[in-house]
């Protein structure tokens, strides 16, 4: 009875108005005007389909109160068509604006977060953790990437930040979060640690996790928590300590055994 449209265009063109990110972090459109318009146009389209949606609910909501004081007025096949025609409503247009919503976050990710991320975190992979103790402390004074990778992210998410609405600036952010502990997870299980070096990255995961935390009203802990239990087991001395510590068993459920081994043998 109810129908949304897709729009032909809302994917097609995305690749355009998304643009790539220059190496300061911040999203460059292609030619200046047409461009950064297309792009906050596109935002704005996201914004539309998340109100729309929000809109239904609360339409649906004050039917259904109406129609509970009707129904008894009508006979009952008419009450059956009105709930058919609020389940059409609710389900069929309610579900296909959200694939909307979801699609256009998704090719947004493909477009533009992950090739930013992995920018953003090249800067890791130079990055050595097998460090002794004036190491951390001269990590303290002059910080090998994670500072300067946080502000890259705060100049990539700003510009949407202006525009979106809080909740798909949540979902940005949750993506972003997604896709960043993705590669870094990947790059530092290749590396070797020492104890101090163990110090510093967990130091850096919970710098990042920090800033993340701060720009976004959703709670970003569950994507940290592999990273954060790398770095407790990273941080123990011995293997023996992870069944001598039901503390620390009770915060690794989330690493397999074959994980937990790998990271074992990166320790120095």
């Amino acid at each position: 009875m109810f129908s949304v449209t897709p729009v032909a265009s809302t994917t097609a063109t995305l690749g355009s108005t998304t643009g790539t990110t220059t190496s300061s972090g911040i999203v460059s459109s292609g030619p200046v005007g047409s461009g950064n318009v297309a792009r906050h146009q596109f935002l704005i389209m996201l914004n539309t389909m998340e109100t729309c949606r929000t809109n239904l609910d609360t339409l649906c909501s004050q039917v259904e109160r109406d129609l509970s004081t009707l129904t008894e007025k009508l006979d009952s096949p008419s009450s059956q068509k009105l709930q058919a025609c609020l389940a059409e409503l609710k389900q069929s247009t309610s579900e296909q604006l959200q694939r909307l919503l979801d699609s256009g976050l998704d090719h947004l990710t493909t477009t533009v977060i992950r090739t930013h991320v992995k920018s953003v975190l090249q800067p890791l992979v130079a990055v050595r953790y097998d460090l002794t103790e004036d190491d951390l402390d001269l990590n303290a004074i002059n910080d090998p990437w994670v500072e300067a990778c946080v502000t890259e992210l705060e100049n990539f998410v700003k510009p949407f930040r202006i525009v979106l609405s809080n909740g798909n600036n949540d979902r940005l952010v949750s993506v972003l979060t997604t896709e960043l502990v993705r590669r870094i997870e990947s790059l530092i299980q290749r590396k070797t640690y020492s104890r101090f070096g163990a110090v510093q990255l967990e130091k850096e995961m919970r710098y990042l996790f920090a800033y993340l935390s701060g720009i976004t009203y959703t709670t970003l802990r569950d994507h940290f928590t592999r990273l954060l239990q790398i770095c407790n087991l990273l941080n123990l001395d011995k293997v023996y300590n992870i069944i001598g510590r039901r503390v620390v068993l009770c915060t690794l459920f989330y690493l397999l055994p074959g994980c937990t081994a790998r990271l074992f043998v990166c320790k120095v």
